[in-house]
């Protein structure tokens, strides 16, 4: 066999997986940022997670620690992919758990698998210091769970 039979024998399927790996969505870390104002003890976070299978997403439940959530949250972005969910997105308080968060997405969203979703909420109250972690589910239009994800520490 020649070096050059050699090569494009190693190098056809080598590069055969590289570009498949290049075409592949790039599934976004899940995690959490957040920002406290001094004046007003209040705090905002920026959520950033992806769902592993997806589907119609009516509604996201989030689940935070004890004492986070007030009277004042509010939703100030929902982006699913590079598209901002239309408004008016309604976020409530579970009425069978204080600490849960329901934010009904206007028009059911298609969520794919490994699309990013970015959720910004203001109004919030940090717990005092601790080992926490923020639930997650996709609803879907039923009511029913789509997905559980990771928490996001």
């Amino acid at each position: 066999m020649t070096r050059r039979q050699l090569n494009s024998v190693v190098l056809a399927p080598v590069l055969s997986v590289l570009a498949l790996l290049v075409a592949l969505p790039a599934q976004a870390d899940n995690r959490a940022f957040v920002s406290t104002s001094l004046e007003t003890s209040q705090a905002s976070y920026l959520l950033e997670f992806s769902a592993a299978t997806g589907g119609a997403v009516d509604k996201f439940r989030l689940t935070f620690p004890a004492g986070t959530l007030g009277g004042s949250v509010g939703l100030v972005n929902l982006l699913i992919g590079k598209k901002s969910a239309k408004q008016p997105t309604v976020t409530s308080i579970d009425p069978l758990d204080p600490n849960t968060l329901l934010i009904d997405v206007p028009k059911t969203a298609k969520v794919g698998a490994g699309v990013p979703i970015i959720l910004e909420l203001m109004g919030l109250t940090n717990p005092i210091a601790g080992d926490y972690q923020i639930g997650i589910e996709l609803i879907g239009k039923t009511g029913s769970v789509l997905e559980t994800l990771t928490p996001i520490p």
